[in-house]
């Protein structure tokens, strides 16, 4: 019987994980969980940026003119409580206009460099 030399490195084995898919490395995890974590930093970064006072190039704007007019369409329906939905939904939007785009870039970069 030959014994494996200690000073060479075991082989390689695949263990019962495979290999992370194209789409979960460009990602960076699984996608379900990359959007909620996105939709979370952007709520926060969204928040944050609103208290500052500032307003990323007036995309916000049209994005809550949208937001005012599907808010008009469906007021009967969700009259109450929608005020705050649509707060949250801008918030959202707000970091979102600068998170999401940060995120694209360092994913970008970390695919190239690969």
């Amino acid at each position: 019987m030959t014994y494996p030399d200690p000073a060479s490195p075991p082989p390689f084995e695949r263990g019962p994980r495979a290999a992370p898919s194209t789409v979960d490395r460009f990602f960076g995890g699984p996608p379900v969980w990359v959007v909620l974590r996105l939709l979370m930093l952007s709520l926060v970064v969204g928040v944050i940026l609103s208290v500052i006072g500032l307003d990323p190039l007036n995309i916000i704007q049209s994005l809550g003119d949208f937001v005012r007019w599907v808010v008009k369409r469906f007021e009967d329906f969700f009259h109450l409580g929608f005020e705050a939905v649509e707060r949250i939904i801008r918030y959202v939007l707000l970091g979102a206009a600068v998170v999401v785009p940060i995120w694209l870039l360092v994913r970008l970069f970390k695919v190239s460099e690969r």
